[in-house]
């Protein structure tokens, strides 16, 4: 199984860069596309950029010119529910715009018109599969977290991811996103990614681990976990593809 792997920032990048195995770097649309081997699997892996087109391009590519059966994106993420703590994971049950407005035509907030829906739901397998293997699992807290968390263990929710080209660092604004929408958290890539698997058929999962609580202090509370969240993304990106085998071969 050929799987394609994307992640918005170098920060995401460095410790799959540094674990995988590349054979070769094909340069597509100005950006490389790493492909090699990974776990005993075969991956393309690319840092796409920020923002819904630069992930939605990449993911054709992946699809049209490495023909990858799945593609899973994982980063990080602000917090919308207010359960979440940073260091805490959402895996994508579907992704949902937040940031499309037609409501002056008529058409109901958030619908995609050219495929007549608003919101892309992952796999319903994958997703239970997933569940019975991850929500058991206890990554060990960073000590960089033990204050800001409390002391509180690490947790996996499987909920809505909301996608936006805006950078949300507002109380006000992740009220909104909450009541409007319901989401778990919120990024700018993981909905662009979900709508162009949809269009090609190809199955998907977005793993978003929260980096900030998408308040006035965002961009701080980023800068500071970056290195703890991208470790604990990474490991759970780790046992999602040890699981893959089981219900894509």
């Amino acid at each position: 199984m050929k799987i394609g792997l994307i992640c918005a920032i170098q920060e995401e990048s460095e410790h799959i860069l540094q674990e995988m195995v590349i054979t070769e770097k094909v340069i597509r649309l100005k950006t490389t596309f790493y492909q090699g081997q990974y776990m005993g699997q075969d991956i393309v892996f690319v840092i796409g950029g920020i923002g819904k087109v630069s992930s939605a391009l990449c993911t054709q590519v992946l699809i049209d010119q490495f023909a990858v059966e799945i593609v899973i994106f994982s980063g990080i993420a602000g917090a919308l529910h207010s359960e979440l703590m940073v260091g805490d994971t959402v895996i994508g049950i579907e992704a949902f715009y937040h940031d499309v407005d037609l409501a002056g035509e008529g058409i109901k907030t958030n619908t995609i018109t050219s495929i007549f829906r608003n919101r892309f739901r992952t796999d319903p397998d994958l997703i239970a599969m997933l569940q019975k293997t991850l929500v058991s699992k206890r990554s060990p807290l960073p000590s960089v977290l033990e204050k800001r968390r409390q002391g509180k263990d690490l947790t996996i929710t499987f909920g809505r991811i909301l996608t936006g080209d805006q950078v949300i660092t507002s109380r006000t604004k992740v009220q909104e996103l909450c009541d409007q929408f319901q989401g778990d958290c919120v990024e700018m890539e993981g909905a662009a990614v979900a709508q162009t698997c949809v269009l090609n058929e190809v199955p998907f999962l977005i793993i978003r681990t929260i980096s900030d609580l998408a308040d006035e202090d965002a961009m701080q509370t980023a800068m500071e976990s970056m290195d703890s969240v991208v470790k604990i993304n990474y490991h759970i990106l780790q046992d999602v593809l040890a699981n893959l085998k089981t219900i894509y071969l």
